[in-house]
């Protein structure tokens, strides 16, 4: 009597209906999906994140939004429940027939990645390019090279048949079609001659802090230097200023991509941080036939004071401080 007891209870429970907020939706999971063509995808242009129905995410987009501190649970439609985000479909996204999906999310908010790996393959689709609503900065690139996107004001969207690129190789190489995309933004952009020496200041940086920039700065002013800050100019006016320049110097970092509109022939003086290895400022300057020249900074890393707003700056921040080697090493390179 027991057993059958047992037995109609559990019955009786599978026919219960679920309990208010139980879990509902697909469980997304990372895959290793490369590059090609997937039909009836998910898109959510802002994080530069695709899935399909089974909710498999495709990492070759999906790696970066950890780096940039979100998470899956923050894309359209998710919901995060005990460990796992579940994906609702809606009913009334927009719908899309063809389109690439050539930019993840970091290539979407870093300069240098959206220039040197993400553009370049804009240039042999076969598909609309699909994209957010472009920053000042993109659309100036874009409209540069003569490529119009298809621009997706839509939080998620269905797309019939989406194409994969292959996943750039930067920062370990870069892809030689950016010669391309320089080729077509010099024959729109004019150089301005007279500024033969250019720093390219990183004074708003966010991960490599330059304790000493100011002074710094002042410095390379009275060697004849005039001193640029990326964020306030348009694209036009930092490719007119670099092609006209025949001296560069600048932290590692994004503003060394914009090296790729220097004359072939000019002299690069990349600064790098304590402890900073990458090697794409001289991989770029070669590829454009610059003359590069390296100087490591011997000083310590520090951590730097949290702000009273910490978002913006990621957990890898870190301050440093030229060392006083440098001016001499420059002044040795370039005499005043």
């Amino acid at each position: 009597m027991g057993r059958l007891v047992r037995r109609v209870d559990r019955r009786l429970k599978a026919l219960a209906p679920a309990p208010r907020g139980a879990p509902t939706g697909v469980p997304l999971t990372m895959v290793a999906g490369g590059a090609g063509m997937y039909r009836n995808l998910w898109y959510a242009p802002g994080a530069g994140v695709a899935f399909d129905d089974a909710g498999q995410v495709f990492a070759s987009l999906a790696r970066p939004v950890s780096s940039l501190g979100a998470d899956l649970s923050r894309l359209p439609h998710v919901t995060p429940r005990e460990a796992v985000n579940l994906f609702t479909a809606p009913t009334n996204a927009p719908e899309i027939a063809r389109g690439t999906l050539f930019a993840d999310g970091r290539g979407l908010r870093n300069y240098a990645r959206f220039l040197l790996a993400n553009l370049p393959a804009v240039l042999s689709l076969d598909a609309p390019a699909l994209m957010p609503p472009p920053t000042r900065w993109q659309a100036d690139l874009l409209d540069l090279i003569g490529v119009m996107p298809l621009v997706v004001d839509a939080p998620l969207v269905r797309v019939g048949e989406a194409l994969l690129p292959p996943e750039p190789g930067f920062p370990a190489a870069i892809d030689p079609r950016v010669l391309e995309i320089r080729d077509r933004v010099a024959a729109r952009v004019e150089a301005w001659s007279e500024r033969e020496r250019v720093y390219l200041s990183g004074y708003h940086a966010a991960r490599a802090v330059m304790t000493d920039e100011a002074a710094f700065e002042w410095a390379l002013a009275q060697r004849g230097f005039v001193i640029i800050r990326p964020e306030t100019l348009t694209v036009r006016q930092l490719v007119g200023v670099l092609r006209g320049a025949r001296l560069v110097v600048s932290a590692s970092g994004t503003a060394l991509a914009h090296l790729l509109f220097c004359a072939p022939g000019a002299r690069v003086v990349e600064i790098q941080p304590p402890g900073t290895s990458s090697a794409w400022g001289r991989i770029l300057a070669e590829l454009i036939g610059a003359e590069w020249h390296g100087f490591s900074a011997s000083g310590p890393r520090a951590v730097i004071d949290t702000p009273l707003d910490p978002s913006p700056r990621p957990d890898t921040a870190f301050s440093w401080s030229v060392d006083e080697a440098f001016l001499p090493f420059l002044d040795a390179l370039a005499p005043p």
